[in-house]
């Protein structure tokens, strides 16, 4: 029988961007002001809870909202 395991601590996403160039892909998830531009969401619902972002290795990301 395999032995199966799960890490849910961590995850990775792998995309190929062909127009943008690794610099700007890497500001636009390290930088909060312009990662709002991209995950702007007319549907989101805030709860009000403080968006934080520290985009470092060990880092986090936390943002609360409500479903529609």
């Amino acid at each position: 029988m395999t032995e199966r395991s799960a890490n849910h601590t961590t995850f990775v996403i792998e995309r190929t961007y062909p127009t943008a160039t690794p610099t700007r892909t890497f500001t636009a998830w390290a930088d909060a002001k312009a990662k709002d531009v991209w995950m702007d969401d007319p549907d989101y619902q805030s709860n009000d809870s403080k968006y934080e972002l520290e985009f470092a290795v060990g880092g986090h990301e936390r943002f609360g909202g409500l479903t529609p």
